[in-house]
């Protein structure tokens, strides 16, 4: 009996043994680096005026924060640039009324802004196509996000279909055969 449980201890150490050796072995592989923060959001460093109604607050969130930075709109239609100035940065209302001017809400791809670009008008891609694009997008998620409070996603019930021969059930649970 004694001989039997050595040989069990032994045995449990011997896979211990193995068991670490073998996790040893997964610990190698390519060398982790750590990864950068990322960069601050456009949004971080306002300190202007919170917007003053819903809309604008879309307004900033959809439009404004992604075209604001000297990269984009922002490098002249900014606070003491050029008019109109809805990518300047110390007051998204301000901004806000500037944008609503050239902003065609029922048909953001016809806005003016969204045209002037697509002429030409100092796209920040090689292609003013692509600048059209992305504002009219912009403009629609804005406009989208605005109305009714948030975007509505409008669910539609599939038909009603009667199974047919598909699928037999009991009468009543009572001649179910659960057995």
């Amino acid at each position: 009996m004694k001989r039997a449980f050595t040989h069990s201890v032994a045995r449990v150490a011997a896979i211990a043994v193995l068991g670490a050796l073998a996790l040893t072995g997964c610990g190698g592989g390519a060398d982790t680096t750590k990864s950068p923060p990322p960069p601050p959001t456009a949004g971080a460093n306002y300190t202007g005026p919170v917007p003053a109604t819903p809309d604008i607050q879309a307004f900033r969130v959809e439009f404004w924060e992604q075209i604001r930075g000297a990269d984009r709109c922002g490098n002249c239609h900014n606070a003491g640039g050029q008019s109109p100035q809805f990518a300047r940065s110390d007051d998204v209302n301000a901004a806000y009324q500037q944008a609503s001017a050239i902003v065609n809400r029922d048909t953001p791809s016809q806005s003016p802004l969204v045209l002037k670009v697509a002429g030409g008008h100092n796209c920040w891609l090689p292609s003013a196509p692509d600048c059209a694009t992305i504002l009219t997008r912009l403009i629609s998620n804005w406009v989208g996000a605005s109305a009714a409070g948030g975007r509505q996603i409008e669910l539609v019930a599939p038909p009603s279909r009667d199974p047919g021969q598909s699928r037999r059930f009991p009468p009543t649970p009572a001649e179910a055969n659960f057995g």
